[in-house]
Parts: C-alpha cells; sequence; structure tokens
C-alpha cells in the first residue's frame, strides 16, 4: 500500500511539472503573455505540493518539506523583483541564503526537533543578515564577513572546551 501511495505522489509531481511545462510552451510558441509576472504562482505550487507530500507521508521525509519550503520562500523574492525590477537582486541576493536558513527552520519546527536544523537555520539568517550589513555599509569591506565568522568559530570552540 506504502508503494502504491508513493507512486501516486510521484505521478501528482508529475503531472505539475507536465502542466507547467505546457504553460511555458503555450506562452512561448503562441506569444501569450500568460505567465510574464505570474510565474512565480508556479513555484509556490510547486513548493505547497512539496510541502503537502511532506505532511500526508507518514514517514516524514524532510527533502520534501525542505525544498517545499525553499520553493515558496524564493517565490517572494522572485514576485518582488518581477514586479519592481531584477535589478534588485544585486542588492538582495542575500535571500536566498535567508530562505535556505529559513527552511532549516521550518523543519525544526514543523516536525524534526534536533537542534542540528535550529543550529543551521539560525547560522544561514545570520550570515544573510551579514551580508545585508556589510554590502549595505560598502561592498569593499566584505572581508569583514570572514573576519567576524572566524571570531565566532573561535569562540565556539573556547565554550566547548
Amino acid at each position: 500500500m506504502e508503494t502504491k501511495k508513493r507512486l501516486n505522489d510521484y505521478y501528482r509531481i508529475g503531472l505539475v511539472l507536465i502542466a507547467t511545462g505546457l504553460v511555458f510552451a503555450f506562452e512561448t510558441l503562441f506569444k501569450v503573455r500568460i505567465l510574464y509576472k505570474l510565474w512565480p504562482v508556479i513555484i509556490t505550487i510547486m513548493g505547497m505540493g512539496f510541502v503537502k507530500i511532506f505532511l500526508l507521508r507518514k514517514s516524514k521525509e524532510i527533502e520534501f518539506l525542505g525544498i517545499g519550503s525553499y520553493l515558496i520562500f524564493f517565490s517572494f523574492l522572485a514576485f518582488y523583483c518581477n514586479f519592481y525590477s531584477w535589478w534588485h537582486l544585486g542588492k538582495l541576493w542575500p535571500l536566498f541564503i535567508t530562505s535556505a536558513g529559513l527552511s532549516f527552520l521550518s523543519i525544526y519546527l514543523f516536525n524534526l526537533k534536533k537542534r542540528m536544523y535550529l543550529l543551521m537555520g539560525l547560522i544561514l539568517l545570520s550570515i544573510s543578515v551579514v551580508f545585508f550589513i556589510v554590502f549595505d555599509i560598502s561592498s569593499k569591506y566584505w572581508w569583514t564577513i570572514l573576519i567576524l565568522m572566524g571570531i565566532s568559530v573561535i569562540s565556539t570552540g573556547k565554550d566547548n572546551e
């Protein structure tokens, strides 16, 4: 029964991908601008599908939750860039790291209360905040990130002794 349900999940994912491809093909071949600004909706739906698969399965495979939450968080960035300008990505690129951090936090909060996921999420969120701060001040001071990370690693090592 479990393998039949697993195959159904693969069929659903496959059908969503095929439908998405057909919509893109329709837009490309017939020059109809369906997805010009709204293509992140597809990314959001795919992410929600992965999260749904995670929630419905008894085995709770975190890959589905991790991929799904990352796609959902990324789609917010894509929406913003679609409606304002993709040139903003020059300053907003740390949001990719933020999305990964939020994905780890969602894994921690949803089901797997393992400290490793919490720690990875907080580390990635902290790194993205530091990137935002440093690159907002001036991009020529990027090397301060390495110094701050080195100090943090040394201080963590001292706490463990």
